[in-house]
């Protein structure tokens, strides 16, 4: 999905105006328009590069608790016919995922190191011949990369010691959640490369400095995420998703930007 959209303004940075009488009125339009500008070109402080605390939108209802609901459930709500909560396989699933863990070597060689190379860790295929090396980039690399951030940005704003370890914690705690809800073979490779290649190598990349600024200064990367809810008496788990988000300037304009 490609889309255009404008910036909202920076209200709580504009000052407002006192009147003649004394009375404090909100200030212009324009003088919203300008400040938000003005705020959106600024660099980011590190710390509060992917998670700055709004009071609205998805980031007021960003925690550890739903990032490990949005994105552990996200392919049980989109690609699953049987949404419950309760009664899934998660102990064959968990058996089979840590089985591939344990035997690393067998399943690639079960797969074929050439078709691993080609469909996984490679941009060698097209989504007719594989194709996986697409997702792992953009969403186990960059996207989860940033997501930890974002959560490290998270525990040290609420004064939580470790914030680096308990994003790692997390993050892998999401991490294996999704890969038990995806209800991997007993040879599956495609966790092994989540895993064991994309997720860290997404989490290193993203502490570095100039990686941070490149994702949020005029290219910004953030995270729209569901609202998950339980229905009752079903027991289905509604709306938890996670979508990962990236806008460039609009040339020639001054308040537009394209995200896909």
């Amino acid at each position: 999905m490609v889309a255009v959209g404008g910036m909202l303004p920076a209200a709580a940075d504009a000052q407002p105006v006192v009147s003649a009488s004394g009375l404090r009125v909100p200030p212009p339009r324009d003088s919203l328009r300008r400040d938000s500008l003005r705020r959106d070109s600024l660099p980011r402080p590190r710390g509060q590069r992917f998670y700055t605390r709004l009071p609205y939108g998805s980031e007021s209802q960003f925690n550890p608790i739903s990032e490990l609901f949005n994105e552990g459930f996200n392919d049980l709500v989109l690609y699953s016919t049987d949404m419950k909560l309760f009664g899934q396989p998660y102990g064959a699933s968990w058996n089979n995922l840590m089985g591939n863990l344990r035997n690393v070597r067998g399943v690639v060689r079960f797969y074929g190191w050439n078709r691993v190379m080609r469909n996984e860790l490679l941009p060698l295929t097209g989504a007719r011949d594989g194709g996986q090396w697409l997702l792992n980039y953009t969403d186990h690399m960059l996207g989860n990369g940033m997501v930890s951030v974002r959560l490290e940005e998270w525990y040290a704003q609420h004064g939580y010691p470790a914030p680096l370890a308990l994003s790692v914690l997390t993050m892998y705690g999401a991490h294996l959640l999704n890969e038990v809800v995806e209800r991997p073979g007993r040879t599956s490779v495609d966790p092994l490369a989540d895993l064991l290649v994309f997720d860290p190598l997404g989490m290193l990349l993203f502490r570095l400095d100039r990686v941070q600024r490149a994702f949020s200064g005029p290219v910004r990367m953030t995270v729209w995420s569901g609202q998950p809810v339980l229905t009752m008496p079903t027991g289905a788990i509604e709306n938890a998703f996670t979508e990962f988000v990236t806008s460039v300037p609009v040339p020639l304009t001054r308040q537009w930007r394209a995200f896909v």
